[in-house]
């Protein structure tokens, strides 16, 4: 289930944060043990241009040829309607609770990602002398 949904652009980039909620029955069965996840955690998300050589890559490609650190590391890579590459991560981590993960945290988290990606990409220009 989706909660809030928070649209920003940081650099040039597009995010998104979206809260995600489970259900109670889900959290009862046991799938999630962990109650506090009823109130929901944030997952953030950064859209790559297609000029972007990440665009198209699986999230299990890029943590092996790209330096990008993450909470949790990248969990989530997606087309978007608008020919946008949709890369993310989540809070729902072990350990991780909605009060350390909140909407301000997890924007200032998928703003450090953005930042790897475009500084990651300058570094790779200039190591290849463009």
């Amino acid at each position: 289930m989706k909660g809030e949904q928070v649209d920003f652009e940081h650099r040039g980039l597009k995010c998104r944060l979206v809260q995600q909620k489970m259900s109670g029955a889900t959290a009862y069965l046991g799938i999630y043990p962990d109650l506090a996840c009823l109130s929901g955690w944030w997952c953030g998300y950064v859209d790559l241009p297609e000029s972007h050589p990440l665009h198209g890559k699986h999230y299990r490609e890029i943590v092996g040829s790209w330096a990008v650190s993450v909470h949790g590391g990248l969990t989530y890579t997606e087309a978007t309607d608008d020919g946008a590459w949709r890369l993310g991560f989540d809070t729902a981590h072990h350990g991780d609770t909605p009060d350390e993960w909140t909407l301000e945290a997890t924007m200032e988290e998928t703003k450090r990602l953005a930042d790897q990606l475009i500084d990651g990409l300058r570094v790779k220009r200039f190591a290849a002398g463009g």
